[in-house]
């Protein structure tokens, strides 16, 4: 999951804040297609989350590896 999609969805961000995601991972997908140079824009939101917990109640979520998220 993104940070974008975790904002983009109301309800979820209502119970899950995000703490760390991982570095350049909002990279990732440039390797995937040819982007030009002028899409190659570095956005925060494109990060993949790494550690989140609940806003209101003690949860934890984990991710190891960008696969898995």
């Amino acid at each position: 999951m993104r940070v974008r999609d975790l904002k983009s969805d109301e309800r979820l961000s209502k119970w899950i804040t995000p703490l760390a995601t991982f570095k350049d991972s909002g990279k990732a997908k440039w390797s995937m297609v040819s982007w030009t140079n002028d899409e190659k824009i570095y956005r925060d939101t494109d990060e993949f989350i790494a550690i989140a917990e609940g806003v209101d109640i003690p949860i934890y979520f984990f991710t190891y590896n960008i696969e898995m998220t």
